[in-house]
């Protein structure tokens, strides 16, 4: 515990330090007050410095922190700028009396009046200027920020569209492949698309074909219909297969640019039809599944050939289906330019039928006998095949070759070329 005198000399230096921390304070507030007294009685607003001045003293006297000394020497400043705003205020009344007057928080001699009075009109106009500058560019500004925060709107809704369109367009996607998906494994077996009645109906429509060809070319009466109503042509082919819908057949709009690839390589003449086929809207195109993959059947295509069965070299079907698949089906495959996006098509496989006759040359006017070959084979194996990467021979082998007759379904063979 401190001894009583020590606690008593603390207690007094702490009283000291407070009195002059005090006045300090009270000096610097008393300045402050002076100063701004000066320049109020500079602008000549000599009111409001005679108010500011008029209780500094007894401020300065109540105040416990201002001792003799402090006292004296604010009190005598108090006065000596009391003296000077009266003086201040003196001279500018007798100017006013002689004619000066207040102009832009000046006093001008009559002399120069018109000169100031001049400069505050400029100066006004200047500053005019400068507030409508001011303001045209702050309206300016607020413009450009309104249009940047409405482009940033647009550019914010124009991505959340783009997103919802993706994600419209992914959710399409992924339905459309469900649907292709459940659409392919319920698919018939390739072998049971082949016995489709379609096919056997297309080698007696190859028949009709060429007797009303016969008949036109020899000047016979018309038939009912003519060569023309038993062919369609690869354009309306092509027409149906870009205006087919989804609903319509979702497989075929999930394949569509490969399916028009392969018959824009393909370069057939003719497709086997009849009248009452194009009446319901019905084309050579069929599907099967193989593997579990796609397999696209086009045809039957309609061709020309009819082979003499009395040949030796002709006398079985499979001797003319290999002639036949050399003149006829690989030339054709081997000339189409593929294009880029068959080299990585989606499609498994595809199949191409073909009608064509045989007869007896021997006899006069000998009906010929349609017979039907089919070859499916891999899209690899086709592109591959295209590009001479794979030869003729490995083609037929790894492809899938069906025959029939008139009045058969298909049956699968091996073919040997020579």
């Amino acid at each position: 515990m401190l001894p009583l005198f020590a606690a008593c000399a603390l207690v007094g230096c702490g009283d000291s330090k407070n009195a002059e921390e005090g006045r300090a304070q009270l000096t610097q507030r008393v300045a402050q007050q002076l100063e701004a007294a000066q320049a109020k009685a500079d602008a000549y607003e000599f009111d409001a410095a005679k108010a500011i001045l008029r209780d500094l003293p007894e401020e300065v006297d109540k105040s416990p922190f201002a001792n003799v000394a402090t006292c004296d020497k604010l009190t005598a400043d108090i006065d000596a700028i009391r003296r000077a705003v009266f003086d201040e205020e003196a001279e500018c009344r007798r100017k006013t009396r002689a004619g000066w007057k207040l102009i832009d928080g000046h006093l001008v001699s009559p002399a120069d009046q018109e000169r100031a009075l001049a400069e505050k009109k400029r100066r006004e106009e200047q500053a005019a200027k400068r507030k409508e500058e001011e303001r045209r560019m702050a309206h300016a500004r607020a413009k450009a920020e309104a249009e940047a925060r409405e482009k940033e709107s647009r550019r914010r809704r124009a991505v959340e569209e783009a997103e919802k369109e993706l994600a419209r367009q992914a959710a399409e996607k992924a339905a459309a492949q469900r649907m292709v998906a459940d659409t392919v494994r319920n698919l018939p077996s390739l072998q049971t698309a082949l016995d489709d009645y379609r096919y056997i109906a297309d080698r007696t429509h190859w028949l009709l074909w060429y007797i009303s060809l016969e008949l036109v070319s020899l000047g016979g009466d018309p038939p009912e219909h003519g060569p023309w109503d038993y062919q369609m042509l690869p354009k309306d082919l092509t027409k149906y297969v870009e205006s087919v819908t989804p609903s319509a057949s979702p497989i075929l709009v999930a394949y569509r640019d490969e399916i028009l690839d392969i018959m824009q390589t393909l370069r057939y003449r003719a497709y086997v039809s009849s009248p009452d086929e194009r009446k319901c809207g019905q084309v050579p195109i069929r599907f099967a599944n193989h593997g579990g993959k796609p397999v696209l059947l086009i045809g039957s295509v309609l061709a020309d050939t009819s082979f003499n069965n009395v040949n030796q070299a002709m006398n079985t079907p499979k001797k003319r289906a290999a002639a036949f698949m050399q003149r006829e089906v690989l030339p054709v495959l081997l000339s189409g330019q593929i294009p880029e996006r068959l080299k990585s098509a989606q499609l498994g496989y595809f199949g191409i039928m073909f009608v064509y006759g045989n007869s007896n040359f021997v006899r006069d006017n000998d009906t010929p006998t349609p017979e039907s070959l089919c070859i499916v084979l891999s899209m690899r194996d086709y592109v591959a095949f295209a590009d001479r990467e794979l030869s003729q021979e490995s083609l037929v082998k790894n492809s899938q070759i069906f025959l029939a007759s008139a009045g058969s379904k298909f049956i699968k063979v091996e073919l040997s070329l020579e």
